[in-house]
């Protein structure tokens, strides 16, 4: 990292232009969400952002990273930040958003060791039995927020046809997609995300079911139930406790188990969800959240 970088860096915090942030995806809609806040993000074109037309977001290639000057530094992987620190490197305050639980093979004795490493950083997670499963010192707890003005219902009626989404290519979804097609599931598989917002509801609204079995990634279903779908998951801990009562969310134990709860979404009715997204996933509010989250780090004086 060369000096001029870092003290470029330091002075941008200072010069009353917008806040740059250096942001490392998370490869799912949570990316799209963030980049509808209106903040001037900068990520590595390792990650192909399809039909990026988004003004609040630069692709950098390469070298090009030190093309520019920085405010913030956000991740959404806290396991390996904690290993690289990168953005402090570069004497950037960094957020860390973290969307599951803490992995049980993680030990106590490790746990400190994170604490202590991680003591300046800012934690962002998105339900309060998250945030206890890491007990973290220095953190924060907001919902989701999904911009109901982008997406949202269009077609009523729609073949019954799954969308299972693959946004990180396990070699392990094309056998699950076989054995559901030999359920007489039909079955289309996304890997790769789009970034533009119109064609990610249109998307969405071609399908009556949307599974994803990660998690980690419940954002993507979110969104997919405000564009008309039922969603569809694994009933992990994480997703019982939180999201079991989200309207048009059905959850499987076991992969046998999934096939009756597609099977039970195909044939249900869509249940009325907007009151229930407008109450308890505003987008204004996440918005306004993860916007003061940037401002409290930038004005912060970073401590070598």
């Amino acid at each position: 990292m060369y000096l001029s970088t870092i003290t470029g860096n330091i002075l941008n915090k200072f010069n009353n232009q917008p806040i740059n942030i250096l942001y490392e995806p998370q490869r799912n809609l949570f990316d799209v969400l963030l980049s509808e806040c209106e903040i001037n993000l900068f990520s590595s074109k390792g990650y192909n952002f399809l039909g990026l037309k988004n003004s609040h977001l630069t692709l950098l290639e390469g070298s090009q990273s030190d093309l520019f000057n920085y405010n913030v530094g956000m991740t959404n992987n806290i396991i390996g930040y904690s290993t690289q620190k990168k953005f402090a490197a570069m004497h950037l305050n960094s957020i860390i958003f973290t969307h599951s639980y803490k992995p049980q093979q993680i030990k106590k004795e490790d746990m400190v060791l994170l604490d202590q490493n991680l003591a300046r950083e800012m934690k962002v997670f998105f339900a309060n039995d998250v945030a206890e499963s890491w007990r973290l010192n220095n953190r924060l707890v907001y919902n989701y927020g999904i911009p109901l003005d982008k997406f949202y219902q269009e077609q009523n009626v729609r073949d019954n046809r799954v969308l299972l989404l693959n946004l990180e290519q396990s070699p392990n979804i094309e056998p699950l997609a076989q054995f559901l097609h030999s359920h007489n599931i039909q079955v289309d598989i996304l890997t790769e995300l789009h970034f533009d917002v119109d064609i990610l509801r249109e998307l969405f609204n071609k399908y009556a079911v949307c599974v994803d079995l990660g998690d980690h990634n419940i954002v993507n279903l979110l969104t997919a139930i405000a564009c008309g779908c039922k969603g569809v998951t694994y009933a992990t801990p994480m997703i019982m406790n939180n999201y079991a009562s989200v309207p048009n969310i059905y959850t499987a134990r076991t992969v046998q188990d999934l096939i009756t709860s597609i099977k039970q979404a195909l044939e249900s009715s869509l249940v009325e969800y907007k009151n229930y997204f407008e109450s308890h996933f505003p987008f204004e509010t996440f918005k306004q959240n993860t916007i003061n989250l940037i401002n409290k780090a930038n004005n912060e004086a970073y401590i070598i």
